[in-house]
């Protein structure tokens, strides 16, 4: 039986070998021998270089983020691997965990961090401080490499979100219990998770926790759902994009009105399914069987993600329409082809939703 294949080697296969095979080695191995963070820094900008490159040469969506995403994940490691030495700590009792859109594999060129740190401990007190010391460097390395620390203090540093097995267990089980707003905003945050660096299997009980429980309690699987329809496609009735004004522009957020309707809607059936945390895209899939739907709706679904996700790379690769916001763009910017497809991939989210509240809302 073949070996199943790495994430990078998945990005490579999906991109023509000859755009950076060579170029992801390279970089691979300037992550590998860095010794300072001021060299992972240099590291990191020639990622996003690279990504760059890649969008000039027309290379999709997933390709593209599941690279950033990967070669993130061996900084992060790197970075890991620098900042604990001499401190005596076994990097093989603790596992860094990715959660929002690194958790998905889809970050993209500007993004914040969302991460956390799970550990082993018969004595959690005790040995937290350490950690959060190890996790706090970290987060402030990632930060002089271009990733911005979370305004939400979704990060390993923060005391709620450097615990063990048992305590994030707790956590996870007590949200899906109370379904607050609170609750909910955290779930769709930490439930797309994903193990970086360390101890790879510590993080495995808590992806069965978001796999195995959400579906066990249809009032917490409603409230997500009311939670994704609160955010309905920005159609008006005529079927024509809504936009807002800014400085003389007509502007779209590409992202809380155009890939968080997939992300929400994923995410939603994959808890109600018992679908393992994983991209957008293979969520999409995964449930498309499960609810029924046939190809060319299931297939479209992953299509107009694609396309949303593709726009907001390159409108951070050239000049956001807002400096604050780097997931604004100025529709009229747009030729009439991208217009067209960029309203009718709002069109297939809006069918997408109508669908969850035929079965969430009846």
């Amino acid at each position: 039986m073949a070996a199943a294949s790495t994430p990078m080697e998945e990005v490579e296969s999906a991109t023509p070998h000859w755009l950076f095979a060579e170029p992801v080695e390279r970089l691979g191995g300037v992550i590998a021998a860095a010794n300072s963070i001021e060299e992972l820094a240099a590291a990191s900008r020639a990622m996003r270089a690279l990504a760059q490159g890649l969008l000039a040469h027309d290379v999709g969506a997933r390709p593209v983020c599941e690279l950033l995403s990967q070669l993130n994940d061996r900084l992060t490691g790197r970075m890991l691997q620098l900042l604990s030495a001499g401190q005596q700590l076994d990097l093989g009792r603790a596992c860094w965990l990715a959660f929002g859109s690194h958790g998905r594999s889809e970050q993209t060129l500007l993004t914040d961090q969302d991460n956390g740190l799970v550990f082993e401990s018969s004595q959690p007190e005790r040995d937290r401080a350490r950690w959060l010391d190890l996790a706090r460097r970290v987060n402030d390395g990632l930060a002089t490499c271009g990733y911005a620390t979370c305004k939400g203090q979704v990060m390993a540093g923060n005391p709620a979100c450097c615990l063990t097995v048992a305590e994030w267990s707790r956590r996870f089980a007590g949200w899906i219990e109370r379904g607050g707003p609170e609750e909910l905003l955290k779930a769709c945050i930490y439930f797309d998770l994903r193990p970086v660096a360390g101890g790879r299997d510590l993080a495995q009980p808590l992806i069965e926790l978001v796999t195995r429980e959400p579906g066990r309690v249809p009032r917490f699987v409603k409230q997500m759902a009311d939670n994704a329809l609160g955010n309905p496609v920005p159609l008006s009735w005529l079927g024509a994009t809504e936009t807002r004004k800014l400085a003389g522009r007509r502007v779209f957020d590409l992202k809380h009105h155009g890939t968080m309707v997939f992300v929400d809607a994923a995410r939603l059936y994959g808890l109600a399914f018992g679908i393992a945390p994983g991209s957008t895209r293979r969520r999409l899939q995964a449930i498309a069987p499960r609810l029924r739907a046939p190809a060319h709706e299931s297939e479209a679904w992953v299509r107009a993600f694609e396309y949303l996700q593709l726009l907001r790379l390159q409108t951070q690769a050239r000049e956001p329409a807002d400096a604050a916001n780097p997931n604004l763009i100025d529709v009229l910017s747009l030729n009439d082809i991208d217009r067209r497809m960029l309203n009718e991939a709002l069109r297939v989210a809006q069918r997408l939703q109508q669908r969850m509240q035929l079965d969430y809302r009846r």
